[in-house]
């Protein structure tokens, strides 16, 4: 993996992941 990916980039991956999650599980808990 390279080890030059700038913070920036990560936090914009995970910051995407983390709205993809929260919007999964507010959908989950809609179809209960």
């Amino acid at each position: 993996m390279n080890n030059k990916i700038t913070i920036g980039q990560l936090s914009k991956e995970n910051f995407e992941e983390a709205v993809n999650l929260v919007l999964k599980a507010k959908l989950d808990t809609k179809k209960e």
